[in-house]
């Protein structure tokens, strides 16, 4: 008896919670629903690309930061949904930017639906500025390797021979001249031609056209001009006298000289065994008392060789002593036709 008395309140209590379980279940989501809908703004953090606009007449020498934080405001929900990615970077105009302290304007800054801005925070700098300039500097091509045994550069020509660089004043006045990408040339035996691009200077300067052109141009022609190498070679050279030095005195047998000219001629000279391509040509001079040597090409030198070569000296004079006198005879004394003459006295 007791025992079904006492379980009375608890069927009671389960059948009013089965009882319209549904209409219940419809009124807690509801209530659950008015509850977060209802709950009080909230204030959340995000980091915000900071997106600078250049100014074409300036360049801005601070560095500024690449990201603000922006606190938003909105309800708990929306603020729990947002993400990063709804925010649009921020935009930092430099064309109307002052000197001083930065300044981010807030209505720079888009905001997702349903959030408010609440507050903006970034690194503090002194913005400064320098103003954009315009100048014309050399061209410099830049060579790499040596050419060919036998020759070497004579000039580097750029056409065209300077170009406008822009950019901030201090920068571009320090730059001395734009450079070339570099070019090898080594093993070259003639002259060298060909297109190279030009590398900016960096810091911000652009290279913008040529002198007295706005035409921009992302390469200039470059002329290498090579010459054969200018070799001396010392010889010693046989001397030919002339017939009327035939067994002169004092006229040498060999004399000294020096051979100039471009080294691949003396080269292919070489290969030919031609190690010493001239003579030494004797001639009576003036009075005979010095013999003349003139340095003479052997016949055996190319013409267009001979064009190209000199020989030092190109003459030399050499002082002769006087012949050698001939003998006076001597002439014996006549017989005497009477005999010898009387003994001397005692």
């Amino acid at each position: 008896m007791n025992a079904r008395a006492g379980s009375a309140p608890a069927r009671s209590w389960t059948d009013w919670l089965l009882r319209d379980w549904s209409t219940k279940a419809l009124a807690l989501i509801i209530t659950v629903l008015l509850f977060v809908l209802t709950r009080d703004d909230v204030t959340r953090s995000f980091s915000v690309p900071l997106r600078v606009i250049p100014d074409p007449e300036r360049v801005l020498l601070t560095p500024v930061p690449e990201a603000i934080r922006v606190q938003v405001r909105g309800p708990w929900a929306r603020i729990n949904r947002l993400e990063p990615a709804e925010f649009a970077a921020a935009t930092f105009d430099l064309r109307v930017a002052q000197p001083g302290p930065l300044e981010v304007d807030r209505g720079a800054i888009v905001m997702p639906r349903g959030v408010v801005l609440a507050g903006i925070d970034y690194d503090q700098v002194d913005l400064r500025f320098d103003p954009v300039i315009e100048r014309d500097v050399p061209v410099l091509a830049t060579i790499t390797g040596e050419p060919a045994m036998d020759y070497e550069v004579a000039g580097v020509v750029t056409q065209p021979a300077t170009v406008r660089i822009r950019g901030g004043r201090q920068p571009v006045l320090a730059v001395g001249h734009v450079a070339t990408a570099s070019r090898d040339i080594r093993g070259a035996d003639r002259d060298v031609e060909f297109d190279a691009a030009l590398v900016e200077p960096g810091n911000g300067i652009t290279v913008v056209g040529t002198e007295g052109s706005s035409t921009v141009g992302p390469t200039v022609r470059v002329q290498v001009s090579l010459v054969p190498r200018t070799r001396r070679v010392a010889v010693v050279v046989p001397v030919i006298p002339a017939a009327a030095l035939h067994g002169r005195a004092g006229v040498p047998v060999v004399v000294d000289a020096v051979v100039s000219g471009p080294a691949p001629v003396l080269r292919e000279l070489s290969e030919r065994g031609l190690w010493n391509p001239i003579v030494g040509a004797a001639s009576p001079e003036g009075d005979g008392g010095t013999a003349r040597i003139e340095m003479r090409f052997l016949d055996a030198v190319p013409p267009r060789m001979r064009t190209l070569l000199t020989a030092e000296p190109k003459e030399l004079r050499v002082p002769l002593p006087p012949p050698a006198s001939p003998p006076t005879p001597t002439i014996p004394a006549p017989p005497n036709p009477a005999g010898p003459g009387p003994a001397p006295p005692k």
